[in-house]
């Protein structure tokens, strides 16, 4: 893990819908909502989703 306090990188994340594994970055951007991004090769060439917390 690396980066801020609040961003993790180096990671791997699933895809099962492709059935594939790609590079992953999570970043906390507030208490509700964490930023995923999933990238092949470097962060620029990939794609994110938000991930809301629901109360």
């Amino acid at each position: 893990m690396g980066g801020g306090s609040d961003t993790w990188q180096n990671g791997t994340i699933y895809a099962p819908r492709e059935g594939k594994m790609y590079s992953c970055k999570m970043t906390l951007k507030d208490s509700a909502h964490l930023n995923i991004r999933g990238y092949v090769g470097v962060s620029l060439f990939g794609q994110t989703e938000v991930w809301t917390k629901e109360n």
